[in-house]
């Protein structure tokens, strides 16, 4: 079918409209045609790209590489410090308070106990009891204790 044959129709068609084209085929022609090279101009770049970037991880690869073979003991030190770290986010990210056997059976029940309130003042007392026990001693042996 020649170039000039669109649709079937024949020059001769063409002529008894006055030798004008319906304006509908000639402009969709164009837009197909348009369409058609603005999708290969898209997958031309999209392989350029994908090929530059295969390019510089293929380069980045190969240096890593050389780097471990030229100091192998800090690129086992850098690769556990790497996975310890990631693996420490990772639990504090994912993991979930949950008791321990000691806390539900052991400390659990010792909290909920009713505690005499001489008791609760304890730690206040532990405190104050090496300067109470400062005070006690002479005054001979306090002078060499500052």
């Amino acid at each position: 079918m020649p170039s000039g044959n669109k649709g079937g129709q024949s020059q001769g068609q063409n002529r008894q409209n006055g030798g004008v084209p319906r304006p509908d085929e000639d402009q969709g022609w164009k837009i197909a045609q348009q369409v058609r090279e603005g999708a290969e101009g898209a997958s031309n770049r999209l392989h350029e790209g994908y090929d530059a970037a295969r390019e510089g991880i293929t380069h980045g690869y190969r240096r890593a590489e050389d780097a471990i073979a030229r100091n192998p003991a800090p690129s086992v030190l850098l690769g556990f410090g790497l996975g310890f770290g990631l693996g420490l986010v990772l639990y504090q990210m994912f993991a979930h308070e949950e008791e321990s056997w000691t806390e539900r059976n052991i400390t659990g029940p010792i909290r909920h106990m009713h505690v005499p309130e001489s008791v609760k003042h304890v730690p206040e007392h532990v405190h104050h009891l090496a300067d109470a026990i400062v005070s006690r001693l002479p005054h001979s042996v306090r002078k060499h204790l500052g």
